[in-house]
């Protein structure tokens, strides 16, 4: 029989232990995932997905060093992050509601 444990590691000093910043502020640059990290009965590990560590990345031409999802193509990590965009089903419920097609999209924020 397996055994789970959980432990939650915070990065950034932007982020509290709750998450509640992650909802807050511009969303357009929140991304969330999960770092897992799978144990044999040992304690030795097996495999880590959502693995968050440092890249050697190259910038016009200058070297960086940033911190980043080790692998974005890892099949067993799953980023959720936001896409601005209507979706056709959202605009074809606009249209049947009677909306003109060529209604400009715009927020109300007042």
């Amino acid at each position: 029989m397996g055994r789970l444990a959980h432990r939650q590691r915070e990065h950034g000093q932007d982020r509290k232990p709750d998450g509640h910043k992650l909802i807050t502020g511009y969303p357009e640059g929140r991304r969330i995932w999960l770092n897992v990290r799978w144990y044999d009965g040992k304690g030795d590990l097996l495999r880590e997905d959502g693995n968050h560590g440092l890249l050697d990345v190259t910038l016009a031409g200058s070297a960086l060093r940033v911190r980043s999802i080790v692998n974005l193509n890892d099949p067993n990590t799953r980023i959720s992050e936001a896409h601005y965009a209507m979706t056709k089903q959202w605009a074809q419920q606009l249209r049947s509601l009677g909306y003109p097609a060529d209604m400009p999209l715009a927020c109300d924020r007042s």
